[in-house]
């Protein structure tokens, strides 16, 4: 994280397909979601290539942090949704949905700050405060933005995560 919030720019860019990456981001966290009985719907994930130009491994990590809170939050036996898709202007959206408590109204503010966590209602458990502000600090050199919130309707939280094509 100290090594990303020093970084004006990415050293290192190439060419990444961000709907592959998801896939097996997904399919790497897969047994741990199992152990909860939840379900990870990735059907509004393309099966073509979604191409972002940036760092791989800074994605991946950026990505896995927050599946892993997804499934983290998550009550068992109830449902994570994962959608990637190409906005107009050649943005991409990524979504991920769950069906966890959400962010009580104190930490809306302060939920990518870095060391700031929630305890897991399940666990009793904090994490380390790394995770999202790592999320944060990676789309912001890929000349991005973040955001998470509640759901709209019903309990959960939504991670987005809106790159440049």
């Amino acid at each position: 994280l100290a090594s990303l919030e020093s970084q004006s720019s990415l050293s290192t860019r190439q060419s990444l397909d961000l709907a592959a990456l998801l896939r097996e981001e997904i399919d790497a966290i897969q047994s741990t979601a199992e152990t909860k009985d939840l379900q990870i719907c990735s059907e509004k994930i393309p099966d073509g290539e979604v191409l972002i130009s940036g760092d791989p491994l800074m994605m991946r990590i950026a990505m896995r942090n927050l599946l892993k809170n997804a499934v983290d939050f998550s009550p068992n036996n109830s449902l994570i949704e994962v959608a990637c898709k190409v906005l107009e202007g050649g943005r991409i959206l990524v979504s991920i949905k769950d069906e966890g408590p959400g962010i009580p109204d104190y930490a809306t503010n302060r939920i990518f700050d870095r060391f700031y966590s929630l305890k897991n209602q399940e666990t009793g458990r904090k994490g380390s405060g790394i995770g999202l502000s790592f999320v944060r600090e990676a789309v912001e050199l890929h000349g991005g933005s973040v955001s998470l919130t509640n759901r709209e309707s019903g309990p959960g939280a939504v991670a987005r995560v809106e790159l440049e094509n």
